[in-house]
Parts: C-alpha cells; sequence; structure tokens
C-alpha cells in the first residue's frame, strides 16, 4: 500500500470523499454490489 501511496494512490472508507468522475480501485477483497453500482452511479 505504500508503494500506492508513493504514487499518488489515496485510501477513503466513503465513496462520497471522491469527487464525481475520479478513477477508483476497490479492494482485491471484494466490495458490496451495493458499493459498485454508488460508484457507477457517480461517474466513479
Amino acid at each position: 500500500m505504500n508503494d500506492l501511496r508513493q504514487k499518488g494512490a489515496v485510501f477513503v472508507e466513503i465513496l462520497d470523499d471522491i469527487p464525481r468522475g475520479e478513477k477508483v480501485v476497490f479492494s482485491a477483497h471484494g466490495v458490496a454490489k451495493h458499493r459498485m453500482t454508488d460508484a457507477a452511479d457517480r461517474g466513479l
């Protein structure tokens, strides 16, 4: 994770913290389907 931070990645817990239209990478451990839908609805 430190490598990603050094490359500019920002880790957030809440989708609302991400400006509309930005790129999002979800955890490899999985994410609830409604989070994916919420992200798509916001253009993430």
